[in-house]
């Protein structure tokens, strides 16, 4: 019998115990999608926040730097990885839940969610955006970010089981019932083609780019696709984002 998404998920994202991991700290594609969160947040000003999908808590960690004040939340499908973030971070309030299964039982309706990367692994993407919505307060907003375009084996590798064009995004937060929904694409041609390159040999990327802290050569890369993404389009590519708000019933 193949393996449910959220056995895939747990068995490659549950043993991600720290923020240093090379990949989060140094490559281009994370970092930018960071930055939008982060300016997705500034913008909105919430007093309480919940990241879907939080993984070790690294954006929410982001968040508090920012934004000391602010009432903060992680829900993840690892009750390991739940236990600790908790441990690290005992002024935030974590939750074990399958989003793609269950509203988690948080003590506060934040006033804005993020979800980063997370939508392309589950099983039911409406699922899990509905559950995203009932736990938002009345009003609350959305930020997102996922992948378009086809699956390439890196991403099937981490549990990728869906890619999404922007009016099927758009559609799923519709339909979700969320309303104010605003999807674009970014990335072209640098974010492309970095995944292109990656995928030639993606078993000698996977173990050279992920896991571990990054070597010189390693860094030398994602400086140089750091600078070349400042150079991508914000209309075109395969990085996907969406907002939303969650408005009356």
């Amino acid at each position: 019998m193949s393996p449910t998404a959220a056995e895939k998920n747990l068995g490659f994202y549950e043993t991600i115990q720290d923020g240093d991991l090379g990949y989060w700290k140094h490559m281009a594609a994370p970092r930018v999608r960071l930055a939008r969160a982060l300016r997705a947040v500034e913008d909105r000003r919430p007093k309480s926040l919940c990241d879907f999908g939080c993984g070790n808590a690294a954006v929410l960690a982001a968040v508090r730097q920012l934004f000391p004040g602010m009432r903060l939340a992680g829900v993840d499908l690892s009750p390991n990885l739940v236990a600790a973030n908790a441990a690290r971070h005992p002024d935030m309030h974590f939750e074990a839940a399958d989003l793609a299964r269950e509203s988690p039982g948080l003590p506060f309706a934040p006033e804005m969610g993020l979800s980063c990367e997370v939508i392309e692994h589950v099983d039911d993407p409406a699922a899990f955006l509905a559950h995203v919505r009932a736990s938002l307060a009345e009003g609350g907003s959305l930020f997102l970010s996922t992948q378009s375009g086809k699956i390439r084996p890196t991403e099937v590798s981490v549990g990728h089981m869906c890619h999404f064009t922007a009016p099927e995004l758009a559609g799923l937060l519709e339909e979700a019932g969320f309303s104010e929904v605003r999807v674009w694409n970014e990335g072209f041609p640098f974010h492309d083609l970095s995944k292109a390159l990656a995928n030639v040999n993606p078993q000698a990327t996977m173990a050279r780019f992920s896991g571990s802290d990054y070597g010189p050569a390693e860094r030398v890369t994602s400086l140089a696709l750091r600078l070349l993404f400042l150079f991508n389009s914000r209309t075109r590519g395969a990085q996907l984002y969406g907002t939303a708000r969650k408005g009356p019933e």
